[in-house]
C-alpha cells in the first residue's frame, strides 16, 4: 500500500514474527500495515499455507466497504519486539493483504500511536493518562 495513503489513514507499518502455533521451527518475518478498524489479522493464504498454518473454520466478515463475506480463520503465534502471543486468530485473505488487527495488539498489550508511528505498551498509555 502507497505510504501516502497509509499516513492519510492515520495508520503505518510494523515488523512482526509470525509462526504456527504447533511449529515455531517456520517462523517468517513480515511487515504488518496496523489496522486498529480490523477485529482480526489479516495475512495472504500462500504465507499461512507455507508456516503451515491451518483453517479451524469459517466466518463471515463485514468488510468496509459493507459486504459481507466468508474467509477461513486460523491461529498463529506473533511477536512485535519482546511482546508476545503464543496464538491469535488470523484470517486468510488476499496475497497483497498484510494487517494487524484489534485482536492481536490486545493479546500483545500494545497500542497504536498514529502521530509517532509506534506501537506502544498499553501500560504506558494508562501511567501517561493518570499523570
Amino acid at each position: 500500500m502507497n505510504e501516502d495513503i497509509l499516513t492519510a489513514m492515520g495508520t503505518f507499518k510494523i515488523k512482526a514474527k509470525l509462526w504456527n502455533p504447533f511449529d515455531r521451527l517456520r517462523e517468517t518475518e513480515v511487515e504488518l500495515i496496523v489496522d486498529s478498524g480490523s477485529t482480526y489479522t489479516v495475512l495472504p493464504r500462500s504465507l499461512l499455507e507455507g508456516i503451515k498454518v491451518k483453517p479451524i473454520r469459517m466466518i463471515r466478515l463485514r468488510l468496509a466497504d459493507s459486504r459481507v463475506v466468508e474467509k477461513a480463520l486460523g491461529e498463529v503465534g506473533i511477536a512485535i519486539n519482546e511482546y508476545v502471543a503464543s496464538a491469535t486468530p488470523v484470517v486468510f485473505g488476499d496475497e497483497d493483504v498484510y494487517l494487524l488487527g484489534a485482536v492481536a495488539m490486545e493479546q500483545l498489550s500494545l497500542a497504536p500511536d498514529p502521530v509517532k508511528r509506534i506501537l506502544v505498551p498499553v501500560e504506558a498509555l494508562l501511567m501517561r493518562f493518570h499523570e
